[in-house]
């Protein structure tokens, strides 16, 4: 029988990501529950064009070009910058030195550790919907029966 040391264990829980930027290697980190409620009041914009981005199907994320995640991406650069440097722990001011191709493998090394953040959002706004369109529904029919 073997034991995990809970280093193992928190490494299940929040994976990180490492990637080789010129002769650095840079870990992309997951973002932690602290981060995320910080980034909870500035992330709303991002999370409502990641919702048209994505539609609602199961296989929305494979349906999704890496072109059109790059364009909502630039939409909110300011935005992206913030996040990159939070989960890197790198400084703004590098992150904007790199050249696109290393930019490019930055953000999309980020999209893969943190991605879960952004669907989590996504699917508790849809259950949401869904609550709230059910309420309605049953609302409606109540005040017809009334009448």
């Amino acid at each position: 029988m073997t034991t995990q040391k809970p280093d193992d264990d928190l490494d299940v829980l929040i994976p990180d990501g490492e990637v080789v930027i010129g002769d650095e290697k840079v870990t992309v980190a997951e973002f932690t529950f602290c981060q995320s409620l910080a980034l909870e009041p500035i992330v709303q914009p991002l999370i409502q064009d990641l919702k048209a981005l994505f539609g609602g199907g199961d296989d929305a994320e494979a349906s999704v070009s890496y072109q059109a995640l790059a364009s909502v991406f630039g939409r909110h650069a300011d935005l992206l910058l913030h996040m990159i440097t939070l989960s890197t722990g790198r400084t703004r001011d590098w992150v904007e030195a790199l050249s696109d191709a290393d930019g490019q493998l930055l953000t999309m090394t980020f999209w893969q550790v943190n991605k879960g953040f952004f669907t989590r959002r996504l699917v508790i706004e849809a259950m949401a919907g869904t609550a709230q369109d059910a309420a309605d529904a049953a609302s409606d029919g109540a005040a017809s029966l009334r009448h």
